[in-house]
């Protein structure tokens, strides 16, 4: 049975977390945008996706770090480690980065809906993988 009281063991291995969900993040977004067209290869497109993959780190962190660490000190206190709660919350936080923050500028709301689905997939992917390094490694579930 592990250990929920060492606050060490949690601290490394939500830091654990973090560091593999912003990686994650990193490299779908840059995947995203420069095989976007598989085919064919240009160097445009692997500029726009590490372009598009940093922007992407940089509007997801201040939530990681936020809203994200705030989620998980929560769950980890009520010993709530299942991965829907995880992956639901995710999901949250990728849509209060879109709302927050706007990227993309004041667009209308047809295009803002498609925005969210991207957003609140970007979310459900970074807590999943989240969820596996700093829960499922660390021997909670």
């Amino acid at each position: 049975m592990p250990e929920y009281n060492k606050p060490i063991g949690f601290v490394f291995s939500t830091l654990r977390g973090f560091f593999w969900e912003i990686i994650a993040v990193f490299v779908v977004a840059f995947l995203f945008v420069s095989l976007e067209d598989f085919p064919s290869f240009s160097m445009i497109r692997v500029q726009r996706g590490l372009a598009f993959g940093v922007i992407a780190v940089v509007f997801g962190t201040p939530i990681l770090l936020v809203f994200g660490f705030t989620v998980h000190a929560i769950l980890f206190h009520f010993k709530i480690m299942s991965i829907y709660v995880y992956v639901c919350f995710g999901f949250l936080g990728g849509l209060l980065t879109l709302l927050l923050f706007r990227p993309f500028g004041d667009d209308p709301i047809s295009s803002l809906i498609n925005q969210a689905m991207f957003f609140g997939g970007f979310g459900f992917l970074a807590s999943f993988v989240f969820w596996i390094f700093a829960v499922k490694k660390r021997g909670c579930i």
